[in-house]
């Protein structure tokens, strides 16, 4: 299929900044960015929330207690996007780096089955803990597929999940990086904001 060709292309970019083990030079801060042009792809509105332009999908500054760090445009007409949240927990950060892209006609499960090998493949060690669909309030059935997975990098043990959700013409993935003993809250926290984000999400047609 040609979109997943595209994807796997465009993978490694992506996992090049995955879970905010990322290269910040390339991105701009959300406080950068109130005075800046937005990067390809993105407008910033007078409230500070970022608007993917192909889509219409809105990123507020902050969004069920987290906060908007970083954006990212990686395709000069906007197909392939991607902005990062982080919120504190019990004196740490959940990190969520949020990627949209166009992958019309893949499923979340497909979509999940594609990046799950590749997000792994970043770390030293990684154990998997639970994979499968997830029900989430006002969601079609098997819209929203994650992988949950123990792992290790440079000698650092975390917990780490990849999230992908089936959008119609758009499809998005969460990738979260949190500490192990938050586990719980962590997914909860991460929950409300895919909510969040999907009430401001884009319809399934380009516009």
């Amino acid at each position: 299929m040609k979109r997943k060709t595209r994807l796997r292309r465009l993978a490694p970019l992506v996992l090049s900044v995955l879970l905010g083990l990322s290269i910040h030079t390339a991105a701009q801060s959300a406080p950068a960015a109130a005075e800046a042009t937005a990067p390809a792809g993105f407008r910033l509105d007078s409230d500070v929330t970022l608007v993917h332009v192909g889509s219409g999908a809105r990123f507020p500054h902050m969004l069920a207690g987290f906060t908007r760090v970083a954006e990212q445009g990686y395709d000069p007409s906007g197909q392939y996007v991607s902005v990062e949240y982080r919120s504190p927990v019990r004196g740490s950060t959940i990190v969520a780096r949020i990627s949209l892209v166009h992958i019309e006609q893949m499923s979340a499960k497909e979509h999940y089955t594609i990046m799950k090998w590749l997000a792994r493949g970043y770390f030293d060690e990684s154990t998997p803990l639970s994979e499968g669909p997830v029900a989430l309030p006002d969601m079609p059935k098997d819209a929203v597929w994650r992988g949950r997975f123990r792992g290790v990098r440079e000698g650092v043990p975390f917990e780490f999940s990849l999230t992908t959700v089936d959008l119609g013409y758009w499809g998005a993935r969460v990738a979260t990086a949190y500490p192990e003993a938050d586990q719980g809250e962590a997914e909860q926290r991460l929950d409300t904001l895919i909510s969040g984000l999907r009430a401001l999400a884009p319809s399934a047609q380009r516009k």
